[in-house]
């Protein structure tokens, strides 16, 4: 028969370790929350105004100091599309609805060609990320025209047979780091029901 020695000392300083990094991971999460508020506020643009369209199926928030407008598209796949912007952060984007019944890797490679097509661009990058249980992509790249340089984030979203794309362009001038946490921010409100 073994004998089993615990060594108390080794113990307590365990579990007092694995008490602090319960505790740090906890202030991590709210601490990025905090980071986000602050960079919003900081901004101006943490007061939200709720669109609702497509006979509320689609439900999502742009901060109240910016404009917004939708538009008639003659493409039979978009279903929604509505443009906004900030002049003062030197932003235009839009968010649409597409219906789509490829994959969603297929959707965004078909915006990459149609996109290298119009403009000059570089560093593209794309990762896969979660939004609520859906399935979602995050890509960005600089785009220049003759006269103009532009950062465009996009993120896609795939839900049953849609996707929504939502897409911020900035002035590559006027473009700061606390924009993404305010486009993820943007991003986080859209709620969409089948």
């Amino acid at each position: 028969m073994k004998s089993f020695n615990v060594n108390n000392k080794r113990l307590g300083v365990t579990l007092v370790v694995v008490g602090l990094v319960i505790i740090l991971f906890g202030l991590q999460i709210n601490f990025q929350g905090n980071i986000r508020e602050l960079a919003l506020k900081n901004s101006g643009l943490d007061e939200f105004k709720e669109y609702r369209v497509l006979n509320d199926k689609l439900i999502y928030g742009l901060p109240e100091v910016w404009s917004s407008e939708n538009g008639e598209y003659k493409v039979s796949d978009i279903l929604y599309h509505s443009s906004f912007s900030s002049s003062d952060i030197g932003l235009n984007g839009y968010i649409e609805v597409w219906s789509n019944e490829d994959a969603l890797e297929t959707f965004i490679d078909r915006s990459k060609d149609y996109t290298v097509k119009e403009y000059t661009y570089d560093k593209y990058t794309s990762n896969k990320v979660q939004l609520d249980s859906n399935e979602a992509y995050e890509v960005s790249y600089n785009m220049s025209s003759k006269d103009k340089s532009y950062n465009i984030y996009e993120y896609f979203v795939s839900l049953n047979n849609n996707v929504i794309k939502i897409s911020f362009s900035v002035d590559k001038t006027k473009d700061k780091e606390s924009n993404n946490l305010v486009f993820k921010s943007i991003v986080n409100t859209i709620k969409y029901k089948e």
